[in-house]
């Protein structure tokens, strides 16, 4: 085998993007919606303080999604209550379950891996809902190491959260291959580190968005990282 281990992103990798395609997006902005309705907070308000671009919620500093969702209220000066807040949570645990299915063939594919003696490894930039209902996901059996920004205080494309990956998988960065759908700058983060990157994109996932336009390797599925193996 070409590679020791593949490093997974998780969101429009092993799972739809949270956001893209439009399907996706008109379910985000529901859930959105519902939440900032729930905590009494007008939407536009809520928006704006939800994607401040502080790194405080990705990389952990507000722990568990309560005391997100509480710091944020406080920031547009909304008093809330431990019942709003509970409910808010509720909404928003839901919609990330939802989100959290893997794609067709994704599992099959990381049996296979493991099969083939290829170690995996998963590195996300995600809030702190995704580390809650991680142990309950298929994931978290399979792969090797899961390393999710909001517990060890780093985001892609950070070269500490690919090394830790590394580390935890005993591997050196040049025998791993990264696969992702191009957030947070993580492919070229990857590549910064010594590794191989791939862009994964499913067919109906056209929408660039805040993603990199990677020029290198572009594959469709969890499947075709097979092709990269040899």
């Amino acid at each position: 085998m070409k590679y020791r281990a593949v490093i997974f992103d998780l969101y429009g990798t092993l799972v739809d993007e949270l956001r893209y395609p439009y399907r996706q997006e008109v379910k985000y902005q529901r859930m959105m919606s519902e939440v900032a309705t729930t905590l009494g907070v007008r939407i536009d308000e809520f928006k704006q303080a939800w994607f401040d671009p502080s790194r405080r919620k990705i990389e952990g500093e507000l722990r568990p999604m309560s005391a997100n969702l509480a710091y944020l209220c406080d920031e547009v000066d909304v008093e809330v209550s431990t019942e709003q807040l509970e409910r808010a949570v509720a909404v928003r645990l839901e919609h990330i379950r939802r989100a959290l299915r893997p794609r067709d063939g994704v599992l099959e594919a990381l049996s296979g891996l493991r099969d083939a003696g290829v170690k995996t490894g998963l590195v996300s930039s995600c809030n702190s809902d995704t580390s809650d209902l991680w142990s309950s996901t298929p994931f978290a059996a399979l792969l090797d190491a899961s390393i999710l920004s909001c517990e060890v205080g780093m985001r892609k494309p950070d070269p500490g959260i690919y090394r830790l990956a590394c580390e935890r998988l005993t591997v050196e960065p040049q025998e791993c291959l990264f696969v992702g759908d191009g957030g947070s700058n993580e492919l070229t983060g990857a590549s910064n580190v010594g590794m191989d990157a791939v862009c994964i994109r499913a067919p109906d996932d056209t929408i660039s968005g805040d993603r990199e336009d990677w020029r290198g390797v572009r594959i469709s599925s969890v499947a075709e990282v097979f092709d990269q193996l040899e």
